[in-house]
Parts: structure tokens; sequence; C-alpha cells
């Protein structure tokens, strides 16, 4: 997630040294304002994780659930979040999600960490949201989503709305926009051309388009294309 400006911060993931792939808590930050250029001046996160979420939020970095383990089946799903302080450069143990989520999206809103759905053992996709305060305390529910999706991708516009992207089958090309105001989700959105599960998307104004605000989705499991 944009850290600063061209810095991105990147963390957790999976390590495949072998036949066997494994969670890992190496964090850095990607500076991308010249050249590609990873500053490794991170410390590890509390525990290794893949399939995280995260966001800045006022300015602080939150990450939150996952999985640990490795891709033999032998992982933990997580509920803990994390911040992390610039000053002391340290990683802080925040405050517990009431669910333990992977594969899930996360948005800044009104302050909070607003997680939504994910992938909970045993087998389950989730529809349900919430919030995580900066100041450490509880969990609070957010809306039900319309349908449970994992692996789907959140941004928020400039409106204060947020569109979520993609997902499991089959929602792998719905797209759909949260009002905070009113509470309320619009499911009448255009679709994605392509399925969508675990991509990357983000929001810009677009020179291509007359400076309006557009959305960029792009990759996903086995998709190479992009769109707008």
């Amino acid at each position: 997630n944009t850290f600063s400006g061209s810095l991105i911060l990147v963390a957790g993931g999976w390590y495949k040294g072998g036949a066997i792939a494994t969670t890992q808590p190496d964090a850095q930050i990607v500076d991308l304002s010249t050249q590609n250029r990873a500053c490794p001046n991170l410390p590890e996160t509390p525990i290794a994780m893949a399939g995280a979420t995260g966001a800045i939020v006022s300015g602080r970095p939150v990450i939150c659930g996952g999985k640990s383990g490795d891709t033999r089946r032998h992982h933990t799903y997580r509920s803990e979040c994390y911040h992390h302080s610039k000053t002391t450069n340290t990683w802080t143990f925040l405050t517990p999600m009431t669910t333990k989520r992977s594969f899930t999206a996360s948005v800044p809103l009104n302050g909070k960490l607003w997680v939504m759905g994910g992938y909970a053992h045993p087998n389950t996709i989730l529809s349900s949201t919430e919030f995580l305060p900066l100041d450490g305390g509880p969990s609070q529910p957010g809306p039900e989503l319309p349908y449970p999706r994992d692996g789907h991708c959140a941004v928020t516009l400039s409106t204060g709305q947020v569109m979520l992207l993609g997902g499991p089958y089959p929602e792998n090309k719905s797209v759909i926009r949260f009002d905070p105001a009113t509470e309320t989700f619009n499911t009448s959105m255009p679709s994605m051309r392509f399925d969508r599960y675990s991509f990357g998307c983000t929001v810009f104004n677009s020179a291509m388009h007359e400076n309006r605000e557009v959305v960029l989705a792009v990759g996903g499991d086995g998709e190479s294309s992009a769109e707008v």
C-alpha cells in the first residue's frame, strides 16, 4: 500500500525455497520515485503471514489477518492487527479482529481500517465486515456484504465511496459500490471483462480519460490482463 508518494510498504507473503512454500515475516519499502529500489530497512513483522490485508490509515500503516504456515495445509488463520511506527521503526500489536480472515480486502474509512469478507477455516467465504480502530479498542461490526467474497480488491473513491471488485466464482467479474453515508451497496455496476481473483487494483485520475477518476484492475489467479 502507498506509504508516502511513490513509496510502497510490502509485508509478508509466501517464500518458496523448494517444493513447499512457507509464510514469511519480511517487510520492506519499495521506492518507485526514480527507479525500482527496495529498502530493507524495516523490522520483520511480529508473525510470518500471507494473505494478510492492510492500508495506510491516518498516516499509519496497519496490517491484519492472513495465515501462517506452509502450503502443506499446516497453517493457522490469524486475527491479529499490527501498526508500524515511523518514529520508532517498530511493529506494535493494535487489536484483534473478531474473525480470523485471509485473502480479504481493506480500505481506510472514517479513521478506521474497514476489513471486508475473506476466507476463514474451515472452507468458509465470508460476507461479514468489521472496523478496526487505531486507538487499540475492540473491533466493531460493519455492514454485511451483498455476497460472500475472498480474493477481491477494494479502493476508496474521491467521493468517499468504496468500490469492491472481483472475488470467487461466480463473483469473479462483479463490481459493487458502497456508500458510507447511507450504508448501502450498489450492485448494478457494470462488470469487469475478465475473471479476477487475488489481483491488484488502484484508483487515479487518468490523462487518457480526460483526467477522470478511474479504477485500474490488473492480473489475478491465472490472468495477465489489465482493464479500467
